[in-house]
């Protein structure tokens, strides 16, 4: 089923992999694109599976990609999400999408 605005992806699609560190956690992190290059999905695992932390982790990459394929650019969502006192991203999707910096206002 798809709702207005929802960008469809193909099956097949560019994925890329990295880690990451927060703090004392290692976060894996996956990356998925429309066809025309722009972000569409995130992924997140981190700490134990099944724990409270990888849970988060998780939750944030599955709304953050529902947000993607319903429209809403990946600059946009980076702008919603809190900074320090010096500007900087304070969670791990902020970090990531700051990660991917110039990539995302380019592809959207």
């Amino acid at each position: 089923m798809s709702n207005i605005g929802d960008r469809g992806l193909g099956n097949r699609r560019e994925h890329e992999s990295f880690d990451m560190v927060f703090g004392p956690i290692v976060m894996s992190v996956g990356v998925g694109r429309f066809e025309g290059g722009g972000l569409a999905e995130v992924f997140f695992s981190a700490g134990k599976a099944g724990s409270q932390v990888d849970a988060m982790a998780r939750e944030t990459a599955i709304l953050a990609s529902l947000l993607l394929q319903q429209g809403v650019g990946a600059q946009r969502i980076a702008e919603a999400l809190p900074v320090d006192d010096e500007g900087r991203p304070m969670g791990p999707l902020g970090r990531v999408l700051e990660f991917l910096g110039s990539d995302l206002r380019v592809a959207e």
